[in-house]
């Protein structure tokens, strides 16, 4: 039997605001771009969800009109620098 993944890639709309009429001497050089995950249920630790994140191939989006691709980066950033939080201990006093 598979193990559920985490993460599951729904899909990633993607809003062209370039022919909204944003009102006299405006430009539309807007967009939004979304990519929607579906999490599973067997979920419980934030810090899993997002290591789960940043290890699917759907984060890797350089965001300069590539598109996905295979590498280690998130827009400007590269994955291996946004790890997730390590837990803290709290303090005693």
């Amino acid at each position: 039997m598979e193990p559920v993944p985490v993460l599951v890639h729904v899909d990633s709309p993607f809003i062209n605001f370039r022919d909204f009429d944003f009102g006299e001497g405006s430009h539309g050089y807007r967009w939004i771009d979304a990519t929607r995950f579906r999490l599973s249920s067997e979920v419980l630790d934030d810090r899993d969800v997002l290591a789960a994140l940043i290890a699917h191939p759907q984060f890797r989006n350089t965001y300069d009109g590539a598109g996905v691709q295979d590498w280690p980066r998130h827009g400007q950033w590269w994955l291996d620098r946004i790890p997730p939080p390590i837990p803290t201990r709290p303090s005693t006093p």
